[in-house]
């Protein structure tokens, strides 16, 4: 989304949020969007989606102070419900990308040796799901410097 309006600080990631909403059936989710760097005005976000039991899972994550971050380290916790995962894909940011695909519980990314200020990225991957039609799933994603 290209909002330059919504661009408050040209030295920081502004972040926004945004109603989505279907219009046959009226369901809305509210989505938190990053700017995809300082004083771009343009955001990004994510939504699972999902169809036959593979959800498209999408991480964002981002460095909103001005300082650099050394040996950042992203990691996943899976589902439960989670049978298998494939294909990731570096939207934006590092290649950090796991060394294998895992098939449940908490799994790390390659480490960032240094992220700078004011920045980050997005990986996407599939998740193929072993839960029952309206059951709650959720995932939990932490990124840590040290």
């Amino acid at each position: 989304m290209t909002d330059p309006g919504a661009n408050l600080d040209p030295n920081e990631i502004d972040t926004i949020l945004v109603v989505v909403t279907v219009s046959i059936t009226g369901d809305q989710e509210t989505l938190l969007l990053f700017e995809t760097g300082p004083d771009t005005g343009v955001f990004v976000g994510h939504t699972q989606t999902v169809e036959d039991g593979v959800a498209v899972w999408g991480i964002t994550y981002a460095n909103t102070g001005g300082f650099m971050q050394t040996n950042v380290e992203l990691t996943d916790i899976l589902p439960s419900q989670t049978v298998s995962t494939a294909n990731f894909v570096v939207i934006s940011g590092p290649d950090i990308l796991p060394a294998t695909n895992p098939t449940g519980g908490t799994f790390a990314f390659d480490t960032i040796a240094v992220l700078p200020g004011v920045s980050g990225g997005v990986i996407e991957f599939d998740v193929t799901l072993a839960a029952l039609e309206g059951e709650t799933v959720t995932n939990e994603a932490q990124l840590l410097s040290t």
